[in-house]
This record gives structure tokens, C-alpha cells and sequence, in this order.
């Protein structure tokens, strides 16, 4: 395979009270039996509601011309955070997904971030998914017309420094298709 790639974007922010950013890429992939080349496009805006607390919405856009057949799919995201004077920060996330074979999904979820120390940090993390399948194909490996999962995971990190941090991350999932599975990762992460 060969492939380029191109991705420019921009950023705005006012004093972190306002903040807009857009980027596009152009991705390509050549191969001897076939070539295709790719789109994306994310806007996000945020707003500073008050001190503490902040709103901010996102749409990612891709799209895919392939030989056979060109691919879109479609993702806003909304994002609500407070900071509470406990050292916590709340996050309620809600995602709503839709694509060209028809495939319609929506996922809320919330993240709670604890400081336990300037260098620690504890995340609990839960998510809902639920996903309805348009394309007769898919409904084929699927118990029913849709499919439903959660995941439910704790992550503590520790830094080391401003750029490098060792984390201990464990993630529960099920979902309503006979699949369940435990995650456990060990990290060592260092910013360049």
C-alpha cells in the first residue's frame, strides 16, 4: 500500500471562554488491485456557560469514494462539564451517529475526574450504546434488529511530568450479543 495524507485546520479562542476549531484531511491509499481516497471534516465550538461549568458541541464528517461503492457517516457530539470545588470535573457526553448504510446509533455516557494530587488522577468512565443496523447484511450477525453494549471503566494515572505519565486502566463491557469481557492496560505515555 501507498497512501498520502493532508490535514490543515485552525483554532479561535477567546481567554478559554470561547472556543472554535475546524480541520479538514484528505487521505489517499494505492494499492495494485485498487485505489480510493478518503475526506474528513470536524468543526467543535465551546462555550464558558459560567466559571465552573462549560458546554460544547462537535460534528465529524467523513466520506470515502471507493471503487465499488463511496462511504459517509455523520457524528455530533455534545459535551457538558462542571468543575466542582471537591477537585472534580463531571462530564455528560451524549453522541448521535447515522451513515450511509443506514446504520443510526446514539450513545450517552459521563466521565468523573478526580484529583487526588497534583499528579494524580482518578477517572470512572460509563457509556451506553445502542445501535440499529439498516443494511439486511448486518442484521444478519445480530440476535434481533438492533444490538445495545455498556462499558463501564477506572483509570488512575499518575505524572511523572507535564508530558509523561504511567496509568492503571481497567474496563468492564457487555452487551446484549452474548459478549462480555474484562480489560486490564498498563501504560507508560510520554508527549513528544
Amino acid at each position: 500500500f501507498l497512501g498520502k495524507m493532508i490535514e490543515v485546520g485552525g483554532k479561535y479562542d477567546w481567554a478559554g471562554f470561547f472556543l472554535a476549531s475546524g480541520s479538514y484531511a484528505y487521505y489517499t491509499n494505492e494499492s495494485d488491485t485498487s485505489d480510493s481516497d478518503a475526506h474528513s471534516f470536524q468543526w467543535k465550538l465551546r462555550q464558558s456557560l459560567t466559571n465552573t461549568t462549560a458546554f460544547q458541541v462537535r460534528h465529524d464528517w467523513f466520506f470515502a469514494k471507493g471503487e465499488t461503492s463511496d462511504f459517509t457517516t455523520n457524528t455530533l457530539s455534545f459535551w457538558l462539564s462542571q468543575w466542582l470545588p471537591t477537585k472534580t470535573a463531571v462530564h455528560l457526553e451524549y453522541r448521535y451517529h447515522w451513515d450511509t448504510t443506514n446504520l443510526k446509533s446514539f450513545s450517552p455516557g459521563f466521565e468523573i475526574d478526580q484529583y487526588l494530587s497534583w499528579a494524580t488522577i482518578l477517572k470512572v468512565r460509563g457509556r451506553y450504546y445502542y445501535g440499529k443496523p439498516g443494511n439486511p447484511e448486518a442484521l444478519q450477525s445480530l440476535k434481533g434488529d438492533h444490538f445495545e453494549s455498556y462499558a463501564v471503566s477506572a483509570i488512575l494515572s499518575y505524572y511523572l511530568f507535564a508530558e509523561t505519565n504511567v496509568s492503571l486502566k481497567y474496563r468492564y463491557y457487555w452487551s446484549d450479543q452474548d459478549i462480555e469481557m474484562n480489560t486490564y492496560l498498563l501504560a507508560l505515555e510520554h508527549i513528544l
